[in-house]
């Protein structure tokens, strides 16, 4: 018996916001790879990479352009329509971009709700008196919406408030130890982990349990340890790239991707933080726009550390380097995962 297979027809249409008015894209034709997660209990996600031949998308696309994703087999369904979160600004040399991002949801998430301003007032109470079918849906919407801004908790400080206070900090501990609003600010740092963080706490949640590889894993823990003898690229912001060469001078060399996050889409692994295996890659969201187009990446070392490349080898704890991460890259924010890229050490004789 014959079958015919054959995949759906996908296409993707974004409405961004310029300086010059609202702007149509279809950018069917230059998809490469994608993927939409539909969610009962939490907005869907999406991702897709389009190909960007002669720059044609570079500063194009921004988080907040409107999306809508069809998939047409024998009929046309409309998969997706939400919001982009992250977005290639620019890439060199045409090299394809990353667009991730959520449905309708996301924006009921992360919208400052008043519902006491005439603007509220304006979308739902006006509304739900004018449409008769609404069954008083809008009503208990903005109930809902008045109990969630009133239980409200801020779980962090944005990076942007952080690295201020860095500034800050670092101008005024001279002369000012005394005061009291020199005290309060001192506090508002603490909450912060460390300088420039935007987590105002943490939670213990890494593999706090000691595990010995064998000599591929020592060997590869070894050499990170020790990258600049190795000649290891440690430049800012390219970690992949310290982990690919940590990894060559150890003798299991793997192909190298665009970034962190590609890493675990080409080699998923356990969303485990427990039991990491040493040697083992470990991946996060990152922080700012690079965490959230790439991700980061680091090496466990079998004793609760992970050794990474922030501008020179690293070595902080499992839970310090998780909390710093607060981007969203691809749908994922904060620790990912970890994976054995390309090779299995513990497989290695």
């Amino acid at each position: 018996m014959k079958y015919k297979v054959y995949s759906p027809t996908v296409e993707a249409y974004i409405l961004s916001d310029t300086a010059d008015g609202p702007v149509f894209y279809n950018v069917t034709d230059d998809i490469v790879s994608g993927g939409v997660t539909r969610n009962l209990d939490a907005p869907s996600t999406f991702y897709l990479r389009l190909q960007n031949k002669q720059n044609k998308w570079n500063g194009k696309l921004h988080p907040m352009d409107r999306i809508t994703i069809y998939a047409t087999k024998r009929e046309r369904y409309q998969l997706l329509t939400g919001y982009i979160s992250s977005a290639t600004a620019y890439a060199l040399w045409g090299q394809d971009m990353r667009v991730s991002g959520y449905d309708t949801l996301y924006r009921l998430q992360n919208y400052y709700w008043n519902p006491n301003t005439d603007q509220s007032f304006k979308l739902l109470y006006d509304r739900a008196e004018v449409e008769t079918n609404t069954t008083g849906f809008c009503r208990v919407l903005a109930k809902l919406l008045a109990l969630a801004g009133q239980n409200a908790v801020i779980s962090g400080f944005p990076t942007e408030v952080m690295d201020w206070a860095a500034k800050m900090y670092s101008a005024n501990v001279g002369d000012a130890s005394g005061d009291e609003t020199y005290k309060k600010f001192i506090k508002l740092l603490s909450l912060g982990g460390k300088l420039g963080s935007s987590n105002a706490s943490s939670s213990s949640t890494g593999t706090s349990s000691s595990s010995t590889g064998n000599a591929a894993q020592q060997k590869v823990v070894d050499v990170a340890k020790n990258a600049g003898q190795y000649g290891c690229d440690t430049t800012y912001g390219h970690c992949l790239a310290f982990v690919n060469d940590v990894y060559a001078a150890a003798g299991y060399a793997f192909d190298r991707l665009e970034g962190a996050i590609d890493v675990w889409l080409t080699w998923p692994g356990s969303t485990s933080s427990d039991n990491i295996p040493m040697g083992a890659c470990v991946i996060g969201s990152g922080s700012g726009d690079a965490g959230a187009q790439y991700g980061h990446i680091g090496i466990y070392d079998g004793a609760g550390n992970v050794i990474d490349n922030e501008g020179a080898v690293t070595i902080s704890t499992f839970d310090k380097w998780t909390s710093w991460q607060t981007a969203s890259c691809d749908g994922y924010t904060g620790y990912i995962g970890w994976t054995w890229p390309g090779v299995n050490l513990s497989n290695v004789s």
